[in-house]
């Protein structure tokens, strides 16, 4: 009697083992890129600074220089948010502050699958300037309803485009900065970009006049269409 008792105070319910199945990660070069930001904080909150500091000089030189050579507002709009979509840090530091950068020469690693993922990740980053320097203007000028539409196509094209462009300079002239610091000043990736932009964007307002909004936000759906194309052309060619 005394046993029983004992065995069934001891009586524990038998519980079946569970196997947990491997953690897989969907989308890994979205995980490395999207470390590779965060691992710097430094990098997001100076540059954020000194993109809304450009940003205001930038409208001061349009009041004083650029509104001479075009007079029509909507032009300047579109020439400021080319300005703010080329000055995006984060991709035209692509790959020189990437740590792991050095790893990736032996390692099974797409690299057109991890550059379009540092495209994005930038342009991700980038928006939130872009958007806002277009409520500012939209609420200043306040154009029609369809050219404030028109103008968000282009700033949402264009920051795609330009951080495509930044993160390719990057990639081809790679620095090797020893701090954050380096990697804010003398960033020639972005100066490039930049030049680029503005010589576009002002190159259409004086060329096409009364419809270069048209013809930018044309030209800008083309390039990313075409971009897109060739990814994923390239991408069923390899598999």
């Amino acid at each position: 009697y005394e046993n029983g008792v004992a065995k069934a105070q001891q009586f524990q319910r038998s519980h079946r083992l569970r196997t947990v199945a491997p953690a897989t990660i969907r989308h890994p070069y979205l995980l490395l890129e999207w470390k590779r930001v965060l691992r710097s904080k430094e990098l997001i909150f100076y540059t954020t600074v000194k993109n809304l500091v450009t940003i205001a000089l930038l409208v001061g030189l349009f009041h004083q220089r650029v509104q001479q050579l075009l007079p029509d507002p909507d032009a300047l709009i579109l020439v400021l948010l080319s300005a703010s979509c080329a000055i995006n840090t984060i991709a035209s530091t692509a790959y020189s502050s990437d740590a792991s950068r050095r790893c990736y020469a032996f390692l099974p690693i797409d690299g057109a699958r991890l550059f379009l993922w540092k495209v994005l990740v930038s342009a991700f980053w980038g928006l939130p300037l872009v958007v806002l320097v277009w409520l500012v203007s939209v609420c200043v000028v306040r154009p029609a309803f369809a050219e404030s539409l028109l103008l968000l196509l282009y700033a949402l094209t264009n920051a795609l485009l330009c951080a495509a462009l930044g993160v390719w300079l990057d990639q081809r002239m790679p620095r090797n900065p020893q701090s954050t610091n380096e990697l804010l000043h003398g960033n020639l990736s972005k100066v490039c970009v930049l030049a680029a932009a503005l010589t576009l964007s002002i190159s259409l307002c004086r060329v096409a006049e009364s419809h270069a909004l048209i013809a930018a936000v044309t030209l800008n759906l083309v390039l990313v269409l075409f971009s897109a194309a060739r990814f994923f052309l390239r991408k069923e060619d390899h598999a």
